[in-house]
Parts: C-alpha cells; structure tokens; sequence
C-alpha cells in the first residue's frame, strides 16, 4: 500500500521538470527551495538594504530554476536562441546564461525563459542608475555623469548595445586596445545619438561628474547591465 501510493505521489508531481537542459536538472529539493526564497526574500525584503536586495534580485534572474516570472518553453522546429530572444524581448546573453547555452550549441529540448519589462531610471544629481523590472526596484548601481550636469535630462530607449567598439575622438579612432581608449568594456547607445551608457577605464572617478555627456558605470556593473537590458529598454534621466 505505502509503495503504491509513492508512486501515486510521483506520477502526479508536476512540479519537476526532466531535465530540459544541462542546468535546469530534476533537483527535488532545489526547485522547491528557489520560488520559496523567492516569496519569502519579497516579504523579508523592508529589513535588507537596496545592496542586498540588488543582489538577491541578480541571483535569482541567472539562477537556473524555475521561479515566478519565469518558465519552461519548448522551442519550435527552426526556431534560434536569437528568434526566442526577439519573440520574448528579452537579452541572447541572459538566454544563453541561465539556460548554459555555448554560442552555436544545439538549443535543449526546454528553455527557461524570464518574463520581465525592464527600464532604466538615472538621478543625475545622486549618481545613481536604477534598474526596474515591470516598474518595481530591482538594482541600483553607481555611476558617474557629465561635468557640469551636461548629461540631459529626458527620456530615451536603448538604440545600440556593442562590446568593445571603437571610438571616434576628434576624427582619430581610438580601438579598445589603445591606451587612451576611454569606453571600457561595454557600450549601450541611447536614442539620443549624443549619449551612452559605457564602462571605463577609470573606476576611481565613478561617483563624480567627469565626462562629457555620457554615464560610466564600473566594468563589471555595465557587463551585468548589458546581459540584461534588450533593445528598446527605456532609459529615463532625471534631476
């Protein structure tokens, strides 16, 4: 009797996934334990400060289980990872991150895919870029903006996104190698063609007003950013 209705028990579990990619494995007790967190992370959340909830929030965007504002999808016969990124509005790198995809590998069978409206605030006056996901706190970072408050205020979308692009100064290109190259390591374009969101590399003055427009953020902070932001993310800079 106790044997039948374990397996009674199994056959109507419903819960687990059977193993739709390499990361996103049948582990009993960790698909229960992660939208658990979750739920009780959000009520715990008034006694944690925006650092640690920041980083609760990330952990949970490129952890591999299934938790609320996420689930399974099995992709269509000639669908790609870019095609599943377009139809979902959602990044290829945070695609392939939490589902452990190698560029050009075969997509698994499952995919696990983040439902999310993320955008931007930036306070000019406090240094501080805001991430939002569907309009509620999800990480703040430092940054630095333009000297004298030329970074202008309005609200714009995210246009371009590039790793290591070149840079025009003065009709000279600058390449990512060159000492004096001043983009870091990632480069978002906002509508306004005259500014961008961009690493440096010159961390120290990340706080301050010291460039000519654009926001710079720490290499490792606009890499996050970049994986996680789609095309189009609205991006609002304020006072």
């Amino acid at each position: 009797m106790a044997v039948r209705e374990r397996k009674k028990r199994k056959r109507n579990s419903s819960f687990f996934i059977k193993r739709p990619s390499k990361r996103l494995e049948r582990k009993e007790g960790f698909f229960i334990l992660l939208p658990l967190l979750f739920f009780f992370g959000a009520a715990i959340a008034g006694d944690l400060d925006k650092g640690e909830i920041g980083e609760r929030n990330i952990r949970f965007l490129f952890s591999s289980g299934i938790c609320p504002g996420s689930f399974l999808y099995a992709p269509k016969k000639n669908e790609t990872l870019y095609s599943i990124s377009r139809k979902f509005n959602m990044c290829p790198g945070l695609l392939k991150e939490i589902n452990d995809i190698s560029e050009g590998e075969k997509l698994p069978n499952r995919l696990k895919i983040v439902s999310a409206n993320f955008s931007i605030v930036i306070e000019r006056e406090k240094n501080v870029l805001t991430l939002y996901r569907d309009g509620k706190f999800f990480k703040e970072y430092s940054v630095a903006s333009g000297r004298d408050f030329s970074t202008p205020l309005g609200e714009y979308w995210i246009m371009s996104k590039l790793i290591n692009p070149p840079w025009v100064s003065n009709g000279k290109v600058i390449e990512s190698s060159d000492s004096d190259y001043p983009l870091g390591t990632r480069w978002m374009g906002l509508s306004d063609t005259r500014v961008g969101i961009h690493g440096t590399k010159d961390p120290q003055y990340i706080g301050q007003y010291v460039s000519s427009g654009c926001i710079r953020m720490h290499n490792r902070d606009v890499e996050e950013l970049f994986k996680i932001v789609p095309f189009g993310t609205k991006v609002i800079i304020k006072e």
